[in-house]
């Protein structure tokens, strides 16, 4: 296994490179004027259009344009002209400490995962106590050095960490793009043909594929070979945020364009199907005339794992909406016995009990 490089070894080479960089100032300039706006980034055009359908903190698009503005600055005058595979780590890192400065953390626990950068965005508060367990937490050990605690702290996830990437490769012509595994993603640098650098904004370190790949097996995730681990092109990018927007919607109507939108281009996507199933089948207008669609996109979800309780749990509301209550029941009850966590077996109990009462889930 090759030996990865780490934030704090990286960190320690960053105030040599730093030092050199100040003398090549001038040069480097001519660079910072060949940024593209941020407007051209998809993450600008993505909170846009997350505005649109679902309300966003005040602040928040002036903190998004803080964040990729310092990130790429920050890219820029480490390494102006990426040429190696330790460049890209340098430059990886020096993103990596530019979002970390603006007190972005990952959060400990699945349920605080943001769904889009809106909520990403949003700011946290905690007790001495909670404010402790998050950072304490051990992918956020290497971050707290580096945070105002006096202001604000963030969620940020791997999947919203990662825009900001993508983002500052967007505004300077580098080549970073989006890899997905089952509820985890990362971007990877195709620094050329023969070399391509990966990094895990959540490790804030590059991880090989072999680390990835050991802890999914190709039996428990079906779509293993046609979906994941491998650099998604933009537009396919664009769909799983697209899909991830939708989600959040506070319009059914708003919610379904955009899932339908991202399944088009992803269609084998089981995130976004199980979420437009979800719409289809809890939603009382749609459950009336497309609870067989949802029954359609809901198992093609689940097939791809099918020890996953959360697409068990909307496979059989989809069900239940299309009026088979006796096996939604069946599926549901395996749904109880399968959740990631304790408040999601709560969940499942409650929709069981909306299924046995011949009601739609929530």
């Amino acid at each position: 296994m090759r030996v990865t490089l780490g934030l704090h070894t990286i960190l320690v080479r960053l105030v040599a490179a730093f030092l050199m960089i100040w003398a090549g100032s001038l040069r480097s300039s001519a660079i910072f004027e060949q940024i593209k706006p941020i407007e051209s980034t998809t993450a600008y055009e993505l909170f846009t259009i997350e505005r649109g359908v679902h309300k966003v903190p005040d602040g928040s698009e002036a903190l998004l344009r803080s964040a990729i503005d310092d990130a790429t600055a920050m890219a820029v005058r480490i390494r102006p002209r990426p040429r190696t595979r330790d460049d890209a780590l340098a430059v990886f890192a020096a993103i990596q400490l530019a979002l970390v400065r603006h007190n972005f953390l990952q959060p400990p626990e699945e349920k605080d995962w943001p769904q889009t950068v809106g909520d990403a965005l949003t700011p946290r508060t905690f007790t001495p106590t909670e404010l402790e367990a998050v950072l304490s937490f051990p992918d956020n050990s290497a971050r707290r050095p580096y945070l105002d605690l006096t202001k604000p702290l963030y969620f940020v996830d791997c999947d919203m960490g990662s825009q900001f990437f993508l983002a500052v490769g967007e505004r300077l012509g580098w080549d970073i793009r989006l890899v997905e595994l089952p509820q985890h993603n990362f971007v990877r640098w195709h620094f050329s043909e023969s070399v391509k650098v990966n990094w895990d904004w959540v490790h804030g370190r590059s991880l090989d594929d072999n680390v990835y790949m050991s802890g999914v097996s190709p039996s428990d995730d079906l779509r293993f070979g046609m979906l994941y681990m491998r650099s998604l092109e933009s537009k396919e990018a664009r769909a799983y945020y697209l899909g991830l927007i939708g989600s959040e919607a506070s319009m059914p109507g708003d919610a379904e364009r955009l899932l339908l939108e991202a399944v088009t281009i992803l269609p084998n996507h089981p995130l976004t199907l199980n979420n437009l199933a979800w719409l289809y089948a809890t939603d009382p207008v749609f459950a009336k005339s497309k609870s067989d669609k949802a029954v359609r996109y809901s198992l093609a979800a689940w097939s791809t794992r099918p020890n996953h309780g959360n697409f068990a749990d909307t496979a059989a509301c989809s069900i239940a909406a299309a009026g088979n209550k006796l096996l939604a029941t069946k599926i549901e009850e395996f749904a109880v016995d399968h959740p990631n966590n304790a408040n999601q077996r709560e969940s499942f109990r409650r929709n069981l009990a909306r299924i046995t009462a011949g009601e739609l889930c929530k």
